[in-house]
Protein backbone atom coordinates (compact mmCIF):
# COMPACT_ATOMS: atom_id res chain seq x y z
CA UNK A 1 0.00 0.00 0.00
CA UNK A 2 3.04 2.36 0.81
CA UNK A 3 4.69 1.32 -2.27
CA UNK A 4 1.37 2.15 -4.49
CA UNK A 5 1.02 5.47 -2.87
CA UNK A 6 4.86 6.68 -3.44
CA UNK A 7 3.97 5.32 -6.86
CA UNK A 8 1.16 7.60 -7.43
CA UNK A 9 3.29 10.45 -5.36
CA UNK A 10 5.62 10.77 -7.86
CA UNK A 11 3.06 10.17 -11.08
CA UNK A 12 1.55 13.28 -9.60
CA UNK A 13 4.60 15.64 -8.77
CA UNK A 14 5.84 14.60 -12.58
CA UNK A 15 2.41 15.66 -13.98
CA UNK A 16 2.98 19.27 -11.96
CA UNK A 17 6.32 19.73 -12.70
CA UNK A 18 5.68 19.09 -16.58
CA UNK A 19 3.01 21.44 -17.67
CA UNK A 20 4.97 23.90 -15.15
CA UNK A 21 8.18 23.69 -18.02
CA UNK A 22 5.49 23.83 -20.53
CA UNK A 23 3.82 26.95 -19.64
CA UNK A 24 7.20 28.75 -18.60
CA UNK A 25 8.48 27.60 -22.25
CA UNK A 26 5.46 28.94 -23.61
CA UNK A 27 5.46 32.24 -22.16
CA UNK A 28 8.50 32.80 -23.93
CA UNK A 29 7.41 31.90 -26.87
CA UNK A 30 4.52 33.74 -26.91
CA UNK A 31 6.10 36.87 -25.63
CA UNK A 32 8.23 36.84 -29.11
CA UNK A 33 6.16 35.58 -31.52
CA UNK A 34 3.49 37.94 -32.94
CA UNK A 35 3.08 40.58 -35.82
CA UNK A 36 5.55 42.02 -34.56
CA UNK A 37 8.38 39.71 -33.74
CA UNK A 38 10.71 40.04 -30.36
CA UNK A 39 14.16 37.95 -30.42
CA UNK A 40 13.74 35.30 -27.79
CA UNK A 41 17.00 35.35 -26.78
CA UNK A 42 16.48 39.32 -26.24
CA UNK A 43 13.54 38.13 -24.25
CA UNK A 44 15.39 35.93 -21.92
CA UNK A 45 18.38 38.17 -21.34
CA UNK A 46 16.44 41.15 -20.81
CA UNK A 47 19.23 42.92 -23.18
CA UNK A 48 19.21 45.07 -26.70
CA UNK A 49 15.46 45.85 -26.39
CA UNK A 50 14.35 48.66 -28.03
CA UNK A 51 11.67 51.24 -27.16
CA UNK A 52 9.25 49.41 -29.45
CA UNK A 53 10.34 46.21 -27.73
CA UNK A 54 9.66 46.88 -24.26
CA UNK A 55 6.40 49.02 -25.27
CA UNK A 56 4.76 45.15 -27.22
CA UNK A 57 5.76 43.15 -24.49
CA UNK A 58 5.05 45.12 -21.70
CA UNK A 59 1.76 46.94 -22.76
CA UNK A 60 0.79 44.35 -25.27
CA UNK A 61 1.55 41.13 -24.20
CA UNK A 62 2.10 40.81 -21.25
CA UNK A 63 -1.01 41.44 -20.10
CA UNK A 64 -2.58 39.43 -22.55
CA UNK A 65 -0.57 36.18 -21.62
CA UNK A 66 -1.05 36.59 -17.90
CA UNK A 67 -4.48 36.89 -18.52
CA UNK A 68 -4.69 33.62 -20.64
CA UNK A 69 -2.50 32.14 -17.63
CA UNK A 70 -5.07 32.90 -15.10
CA UNK A 71 -8.34 32.33 -17.30
CA UNK A 72 -7.14 28.90 -18.37
CA UNK A 73 -6.38 27.92 -14.92
CA UNK A 74 -9.53 29.23 -13.14
CA UNK A 75 -11.96 27.73 -15.62
CA UNK A 76 -10.09 24.39 -15.90
CA UNK A 77 -10.06 24.62 -11.89
CA UNK A 78 -14.35 25.59 -11.56
CA UNK A 79 -15.29 22.57 -14.42
CA UNK A 80 -13.02 20.28 -12.31
CA UNK A 81 -15.14 21.46 -8.45
CA UNK A 82 -18.95 21.38 -10.75
CA UNK A 83 -17.65 17.65 -12.50
CA UNK A 84 -16.82 16.48 -8.46
CA UNK A 85 -19.70 17.99 -7.02
CA UNK A 86 -22.27 16.54 -9.44
CA UNK A 87 -20.17 13.07 -10.14
CA UNK A 88 -20.49 14.18 -14.04
CA UNK A 89 -17.70 14.56 -16.18
CA UNK A 90 -20.05 16.37 -18.46
CA UNK A 91 -20.35 19.75 -16.91
CA UNK A 92 -18.59 22.68 -16.58
CA UNK A 93 -18.50 25.79 -14.16
CA UNK A 94 -21.21 27.45 -16.90
CA UNK A 95 -23.74 25.06 -15.76
CA UNK A 96 -25.67 27.63 -13.32
CA UNK A 97 -26.21 30.06 -15.69
CA UNK A 98 -23.12 32.61 -15.14
CA UNK A 99 -22.33 32.48 -18.93
CA UNK A 100 -25.79 33.53 -20.45
CA UNK A 101 -25.99 36.16 -17.22
CA UNK A 102 -22.51 37.61 -18.13
CA UNK A 103 -23.27 37.64 -21.84
CA UNK A 104 -26.73 39.79 -20.81
CA UNK A 105 -25.17 42.00 -18.93
CA UNK A 106 -22.23 42.79 -21.31
CA UNK A 107 -24.75 43.01 -23.96
CA UNK A 108 -26.65 45.88 -21.93
CA UNK A 109 -23.58 47.76 -21.61
CA UNK A 110 -22.73 47.23 -25.45
CA UNK A 111 -26.08 48.64 -26.48
CA UNK A 112 -26.02 51.59 -24.29
CA UNK A 113 -22.31 52.57 -23.87
CA UNK A 114 -18.97 51.91 -25.37
CA UNK A 115 -17.29 52.29 -21.81
CA UNK A 116 -15.25 48.87 -21.23
CA UNK A 117 -15.77 49.49 -17.07
CA UNK A 118 -19.83 49.69 -17.73
CA UNK A 119 -19.25 46.48 -19.98
CA UNK A 120 -17.40 44.64 -17.36
CA UNK A 121 -19.30 45.94 -14.19
CA UNK A 122 -23.09 44.75 -16.27
CA UNK A 123 -21.43 41.56 -16.95
CA UNK A 124 -20.19 40.87 -13.21
CA UNK A 125 -23.64 42.16 -11.68
CA UNK A 126 -25.58 39.98 -14.17
CA UNK A 127 -23.34 36.95 -13.81
CA UNK A 128 -24.14 37.02 -10.27
CA UNK A 129 -27.90 37.35 -10.70
CA UNK A 130 -27.96 34.27 -12.90
CA UNK A 131 -26.69 32.14 -10.18
CA UNK A 132 -28.60 33.89 -7.74
CA UNK A 133 -31.86 33.02 -9.05
CA UNK A 134 -30.62 29.17 -9.88
CA UNK A 135 -29.86 28.93 -6.00
CA UNK A 136 -33.71 30.22 -5.71
CA UNK A 137 -35.54 28.26 -7.92
CA UNK A 138 -33.21 24.97 -6.73
CA UNK A 139 -35.30 24.06 -3.67
CA UNK A 140 -35.73 20.28 -4.19
CA UNK A 141 -34.18 17.48 -2.12
CA UNK A 142 -32.46 16.57 -5.10
CA UNK A 143 -30.29 19.08 -4.74
CA UNK A 144 -28.07 18.60 -7.61
CA UNK A 145 -30.74 17.59 -10.15
CA UNK A 146 -32.65 20.54 -9.24
CA UNK A 147 -29.33 23.06 -9.32
CA UNK A 148 -28.83 21.67 -12.78
CA UNK A 149 -32.27 22.02 -13.65
CA UNK A 150 -32.66 25.66 -12.40
CA UNK A 151 -29.48 26.34 -14.42
CA UNK A 152 -30.83 25.33 -17.53
CA UNK A 153 -33.64 27.16 -17.02
CA UNK A 154 -32.08 30.38 -16.12
CA UNK A 155 -29.64 29.76 -18.88
CA UNK A 156 -32.10 29.92 -21.10
CA UNK A 157 -33.88 32.51 -19.88
CA UNK A 158 -31.03 35.38 -20.15
CA UNK A 159 -29.90 33.46 -24.08
CA UNK A 160 -33.93 34.89 -24.92
CA UNK A 161 -32.61 38.20 -23.46
CA UNK A 162 -29.85 38.33 -25.24
CA UNK A 163 -31.26 37.30 -28.38
CA UNK A 164 -33.85 40.26 -27.96
CA UNK A 165 -30.84 42.54 -27.08
CA UNK A 166 -29.34 41.03 -30.73
CA UNK A 167 -32.38 41.78 -32.34
CA UNK A 168 -32.96 45.24 -31.19
CA UNK A 169 -29.12 46.23 -31.78
CA UNK A 170 -27.67 48.29 -34.20
CA UNK A 171 -26.68 46.05 -36.75
CA UNK A 172 -23.25 48.09 -38.19
CA UNK A 173 -22.17 49.32 -34.75
CA UNK A 174 -23.72 47.54 -31.71
CA UNK A 175 -24.51 44.06 -32.90
CA UNK A 176 -20.78 42.53 -34.02
CA UNK A 177 -19.50 44.29 -30.98
CA UNK A 178 -21.79 41.87 -29.24
CA UNK A 179 -21.64 38.83 -31.13
CA UNK A 180 -17.61 39.84 -30.80
CA UNK A 181 -17.55 39.76 -26.83
CA UNK A 182 -19.70 36.59 -26.70
CA UNK A 183 -16.91 34.84 -29.03
CA UNK A 184 -14.28 35.64 -25.82
CA UNK A 185 -11.32 37.19 -26.56
CA UNK A 186 -7.65 38.69 -24.05
CA UNK A 187 -7.45 41.32 -27.07
CA UNK A 188 -9.17 44.34 -24.76
CA UNK A 189 -6.86 43.19 -21.34
CA UNK A 190 -4.93 45.85 -19.75
CA UNK A 191 -2.11 45.67 -17.39
CA UNK A 192 -4.36 47.89 -15.24
CA UNK A 193 -7.35 45.28 -15.00
CA UNK A 194 -3.97 42.18 -14.63
CA UNK A 195 -3.29 44.35 -11.50
CA UNK A 196 -6.46 44.48 -10.00
CA UNK A 197 -7.89 40.86 -10.76
CA UNK A 198 -4.64 38.74 -10.89
CA UNK A 199 -4.62 39.08 -6.56
CA UNK A 200 -8.13 38.36 -6.55
CA UNK A 201 -8.15 35.08 -8.58
CA UNK A 202 -4.85 33.52 -7.38
CA UNK A 203 -6.25 34.01 -3.65
CA UNK A 204 -9.16 32.15 -4.92
CA UNK A 205 -7.37 29.28 -6.73
CA UNK A 206 -5.54 28.66 -3.53
CA UNK A 207 -8.16 28.66 -1.14
CA UNK A 208 -10.72 26.61 -4.15
CA UNK A 209 -7.82 23.76 -3.79
CA UNK A 210 -7.93 23.64 -0.29
CA UNK A 211 -11.18 21.92 -0.82
CA UNK A 212 -9.83 19.05 -2.83
CA UNK A 213 -10.27 16.98 -0.30
CA UNK A 214 -13.65 17.53 0.86
CA UNK A 215 -14.81 17.26 -2.50
CA UNK A 216 -13.68 13.34 -2.14
CA UNK A 217 -16.55 13.51 0.75
CA UNK A 218 -19.20 15.05 -1.57
CA UNK A 219 -18.46 12.35 -4.03
CA UNK A 220 -19.33 9.64 -2.40
CA UNK A 221 -22.80 11.10 -2.00
CA UNK A 222 -25.09 13.17 0.66
CA UNK A 223 -25.52 10.64 3.49
CA UNK A 224 -21.96 9.36 3.63
CA UNK A 225 -20.76 13.22 4.02
CA UNK A 226 -23.24 13.37 6.69
CA UNK A 227 -22.19 10.44 7.93
CA UNK A 228 -18.37 11.53 8.00
CA UNK A 229 -19.91 14.72 9.97
CA UNK A 230 -20.04 16.90 7.16
CA UNK A 231 -22.72 19.68 5.63
CA UNK A 232 -23.16 18.56 2.12
CA UNK A 233 -25.48 21.27 1.43
CA UNK A 234 -23.63 23.62 2.99
CA UNK A 235 -20.26 22.45 1.46
CA UNK A 236 -21.82 22.56 -2.35
CA UNK A 237 -22.95 26.38 -1.38
CA UNK A 238 -19.81 27.53 -0.30
CA UNK A 239 -17.97 25.98 -3.35
CA UNK A 240 -20.63 27.21 -5.71
CA UNK A 241 -20.22 30.76 -4.32
CA UNK A 242 -16.31 30.65 -4.55
CA UNK A 243 -16.49 29.21 -8.25
CA UNK A 244 -19.39 31.49 -9.18
CA UNK A 245 -16.85 34.28 -8.32
CA UNK A 246 -14.09 33.17 -9.94
CA UNK A 247 -15.95 32.36 -13.26
CA UNK A 248 -17.81 35.65 -13.59
CA UNK A 249 -14.64 37.66 -12.98
CA UNK A 250 -13.02 35.50 -15.98
CA UNK A 251 -16.35 36.02 -18.05
CA UNK A 252 -16.52 39.73 -17.23
CA UNK A 253 -12.60 40.63 -18.72
CA UNK A 254 -12.64 37.89 -21.41
CA UNK A 255 -16.28 37.05 -22.42
CA UNK A 256 -17.43 33.27 -23.15
CA UNK A 257 -14.55 31.14 -23.26
CA UNK A 258 -15.78 27.46 -23.71
CA UNK A 259 -15.00 24.52 -23.23
CA UNK A 260 -11.71 24.78 -20.98
CA UNK A 261 -13.36 24.15 -17.89
CA UNK A 262 -14.88 21.10 -19.62
CA UNK A 263 -12.31 18.92 -21.66
CA UNK A 264 -9.14 19.99 -19.11
CA UNK A 265 -10.62 18.53 -15.93
CA UNK A 266 -11.44 15.19 -17.57
CA UNK A 267 -7.84 15.33 -19.19
CA UNK A 268 -6.39 15.54 -15.52
CA UNK A 269 -8.76 13.00 -14.30
CA UNK A 270 -7.63 10.56 -16.75
CA UNK A 271 -4.02 10.98 -15.95
CA UNK A 272 -3.93 11.01 -12.30
CA UNK A 273 -7.05 9.53 -11.20
CA UNK A 274 -10.08 10.95 -8.89
CA UNK A 275 -8.03 11.90 -6.25
CA UNK A 276 -9.50 15.74 -6.16
CA UNK A 277 -7.20 16.89 -3.97
CA UNK A 278 -4.68 16.64 -6.91
CA UNK A 279 -7.22 17.11 -9.64
CA UNK A 280 -7.79 20.28 -8.40
CA UNK A 281 -4.15 21.76 -8.48
CA UNK A 282 -3.18 19.85 -11.56
CA UNK A 283 -6.17 21.53 -13.43
CA UNK A 284 -5.10 24.71 -12.93
CA UNK A 285 -1.35 23.86 -14.89
CA UNK A 286 -2.99 22.38 -17.22
CA UNK A 287 -5.66 24.73 -17.74
CA UNK A 288 -3.35 27.88 -17.69
CA UNK A 289 -0.84 25.93 -20.50
CA UNK A 290 -3.85 25.14 -22.61
CA UNK A 291 -5.47 28.49 -22.91
CA UNK A 292 -2.26 30.40 -23.48
CA UNK A 293 -1.64 28.08 -26.32
CA UNK A 294 -4.55 28.73 -27.64
CA UNK A 295 -4.13 32.61 -27.60
CA UNK A 296 -1.11 32.19 -29.12
CA UNK A 297 -2.63 30.23 -31.95
CA UNK A 298 -5.09 32.38 -32.37
CA UNK A 299 -3.33 36.20 -32.78
CA UNK A 300 0.06 34.32 -34.80
CA UNK A 301 -1.66 31.45 -36.62
CA UNK A 302 -4.36 33.45 -39.18
CA UNK A 303 -4.11 36.10 -41.19
CA UNK A 304 -6.37 38.27 -38.59
CA UNK A 305 -7.07 37.05 -35.06
CA UNK A 306 -9.76 34.55 -34.33
CA UNK A 307 -11.67 34.79 -30.86
CA UNK A 308 -9.88 32.22 -28.84
CA UNK A 309 -13.74 30.61 -27.71
CA UNK A 310 -13.92 29.64 -31.32
CA UNK A 311 -10.80 27.72 -31.17
CA UNK A 312 -11.43 26.17 -27.83
CA UNK A 313 -15.18 25.18 -29.50
CA UNK A 314 -13.21 23.91 -32.47
CA UNK A 315 -10.93 21.50 -30.66
CA UNK A 316 -13.87 20.83 -27.62
CA UNK A 317 -16.37 19.78 -29.53
CA UNK A 318 -14.86 16.35 -30.75
CA UNK A 319 -12.94 16.03 -27.16
CA UNK A 320 -16.89 15.60 -26.21
CA UNK A 321 -18.00 13.74 -28.46
CA UNK A 322 -15.50 11.35 -27.98
CA UNK A 323 -16.18 11.56 -24.02
CA UNK A 324 -20.06 10.46 -24.80
CA UNK A 325 -18.92 7.98 -26.85
CA UNK A 326 -16.79 6.71 -23.88
CA UNK A 327 -19.19 7.17 -21.55
CA UNK A 328 -21.85 5.04 -23.26
CA UNK A 329 -19.41 2.29 -23.85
Amino acid sequence: MGKFSSTQNRKFYLLLIVPVIFNIVLILVSMSVGRYKVDIKNILFLKNLTSIDRAVLIDVRLPRIMAAILFGATLSQTGAVYQGMFNNPLVSSYILGVSSGAGFGAAVGILFSSNILLIEGLAFIFGIIAVILTLTISRAKSESISLVLSGFVVGSLFQSFLSFLKYVADPYTKLPSIVFWLMGSLSQITLKDIVIIAPILVLLLVVVALFGWKLNILSFGDEEAVSLGENPRLLKRVLIFLTTLQSVIVVSFAGVIGWVGLIIPHTVRFLVGYDNSKVLVLSIFFGSGFLLLIDTLSRTAFPVEIPIGILTGIIGAPFFFVLIRRRHN
